[in-house]
């Protein structure tokens, strides 16, 4: 029997993608025979969310949370974190949690 470990990455210090990186990392490196990985993202709002293993491996946090076909793009054509988008609501917090 496996043992269940979380693996929580993201948060909202400007250190996110340093710990979305830790994240995949410590996922990559381990033992996948004893441990059982369950990742755990956590937004810029410190809400939780399970997420999917193939969302870690999209490069960057921006690449998949806001889900960029969610957000009106930018004539600069550059990647928003969350936080920049002024949601008014949790409820519009959570929506953007459904990756």
């Amino acid at each position: 029997m496996k043992i269940r470990v979380g693996i929580f990455f993201g948060g909202s210090a400007r250190e996110r993608e340093i710990s979305f990186a830790g994240g995949r990392t410590v996922y990559d490196n381990l033992n996948k025979d004893l441990f059982e990985p369950v990742p755990i993202f956590v937004d810029s709002f410190g809400n939780l969310c399970f997420i999917q293993w193939p969302y870690i491996y999209k490069g960057s946090i921006r690449d998949f949370y806001p889900e960029p076909s969610s957000i009106t793009p930018s004539q600069y054509d550059f990647q928003v974190y969350a936080e920049s988008l002024n949601l008014k609501t949790k409820d519009d917090q959570i929506a953007l949690l459904k990756i």
